[in-house]
């Protein structure tokens, strides 16, 4: 059912990525609760061509991967997949590529996926050192991004890195804390300095 919505409202539209809202299905209690400040507003329902609000989309909503479907030619065209060579949180990079490569997006603002959360051997439950391979990533998507010298995928780019380096940093365990915090520091000042990156997260309520 979620596919043959979102199949249908992609066609009626041309678009070339489409997305619904999505439940955590809590594995433990078998609660469910709808996750409800995801990208779910008007714009995106109405359906977006605005490059601006397609990016305020990549830095502002989770990964999320499994909740949408991509227009196939623009994945090929683009060279967009899954990298072999990250062996966690490698949803993280394709959400960047093929996001930064879709021209039109559109929501379907139903609960139509079921996340399970709990699952045994599950990267969102990770706590430790496995989480520094998002530094990793990050050197990955700077190869890809920086290159083509668009900057507003630059700054795109930095504010998805504040975002996850922010979350991160609560989420792991105290021993690894300000070692992540002094690379994190350093990832987010390899392509701009401090105060253009302050500026970009001032403008986008990211602190």
């Amino acid at each position: 059912m979620m596919f043959d919505k979102l199949l249908m409202r992609a066609l009626c539209g041309g678009y070339d990525y489409a997305y619904c809202g999505y439940q955590l299905y809590m594995e433990d209690s078998g609660m469910c609760k709808p996750v409800t400040a995801d990208a779910l507003n008007r714009i995106y329902i109405d359906g977006t061509v605005d490059c601006q609000a397609i990016f305020r989309y990549i830095v502002k909503s989770k990964v999320a991967i499994w909740r949408g479907i991509y227009r196939n030619s623009i994945l090929q065209k683009n060279a967009v997949h899954f990298n072999e060579n990250i062996n966690r949180h490698d949803d993280l990079p394709f959400k960047v590529e093929a996001l930064f490569a879709v021209r039109s997006v559109v929501c379907v603002p139903e609960y139509l996926y079921y996340y399970r959360i709990g699952r045994e051997g599950q990267d969102v439950a990770c706590t430790d050192d496995r989480l520094f391979i998002h530094f990793c990533i990050f050197d990955y998507l700077d190869r890809k991004i920086v290159a083509t010298r668009n900057q507003q995928k630059i700054d795109c780019l930095q504010l998805i890195k504040a975002n996850t380096h922010k979350f991160i940093h609560k989420q792991i365990a105290p021993q690894w804390r300000n070692e992540y915090a002094k690379r994190a520091k350093n990832d987010l000042h390899k392509n701009m300095g401090f105060w253009r990156t302050l500026m970009l997260m001032f403008r986008n309520k990211i602190a």
